[in-house]
């Protein structure tokens, strides 16, 4: 892990905060720093969660588990604007270690 753990600390609470992916504390950059930071592949999805908390949305494929959060919504007064675009980020699970991560917007 990173020898920035106070500043890693403050970027894990805020984007923790920012659910609906509104206050921009939420993108690919950040997530990757945070998978990097706290070499999260190949970790437990429990190891993942500390770090990432709950997602907005969690499913199970073929493949394995898929958290998938938001981040570059629009939103009015902190809410995300219905039926808006916005970006996904999705971390997929295999065997309960994070094998890979994906980012669209759409």
């Amino acid at each position: 892990p990173s020898g920035n753990t106070s500043k890693d600390s403050r970027l894990t609470s805020n984007r923790a905060a920012d659910t609906a992916g509104c206050s921009n504390f939420r993108n690919k950059e950040i997530a990757t720093k945070l998978v990097d930071d706290n070499e999260l592949m190949n970790k437990s999805r429990e190891a993942f969660l500390n770090v990432f908390s709950a997602p907005n949305e969690a499913y199970t494929t073929t493949y394995g588990v898929v958290l998938k959060y938001y981040f570059g919504t629009l939103c009015n007064n902190d809410k995300e604007t219905p039926y808006s675009d916005k970006c996904r980020a999705n971390f997929y699970f295999k065997s309960n270690r994070l094998t890979d991560m994906e980012f669209a917007c759409e």
